[in-house]
């Protein structure tokens, strides 16, 4: 969408997709020197380049970021540890079945939530397992 800049015309800025939110808020909220920027840095970085991000996605990435909730400094050192103990301790597991579409030769996708940062990793699997989720400690 074009944009009015003070002074210095006009500007086309990009609008994400909402799928495109995590990576492009990581993008800019990870740095290179492995420091990790605040909620308003990270913003004013994402709107040089995109429009329509709102606040609340940065905010809530910030809050879930392990690396910044075990670094943040108003945090006790009890809560620290707490954090660190919630994060993949508990879990869902799901499995897709995708044989019409498989990836080479996985025809599933094993999908993980963590409980209580709801962090998703996808994984292949070759067969489906013989023990059903459900019976999975």
């Amino acid at each position: 969408i074009p944009v009015k800049e003070e002074g210095e015309g006009v500007f086309w800025r990009r609008v994400p997709y909402i799928e495109d939110y995590y990576d492009l808020i990581t993008k800019f909220h990870c740095c290179k020197n492995g420091q990790h920027n605040g909620v308003k840095k990270t913003i004013t970085e994402l709107n040089k380049q995109y429009e329509c991000v709102p606040k609340s996605a940065v905010e809530y990435y910030i809050q879930s970021c392990p690396v910044c909730v075990s670094g943040r400094s108003d945090k006790s050192i009890i809560s620290k540890s707490s954090s660190k103990a919630r994060f993949m301790r508990k879990g869902q597991i799901e499995l897709i079945d995708i044989h019409e579409n498989p990836l080479g030769s996985y025809p599933h996708i094993g999908l993980y939530i963590d409980v209580w940062s709801n962090y998703h990793i996808l994984f292949p699997l070759l067969s489906s397992p013989e023990t059903p989720m459900e019976d999975i400690a």
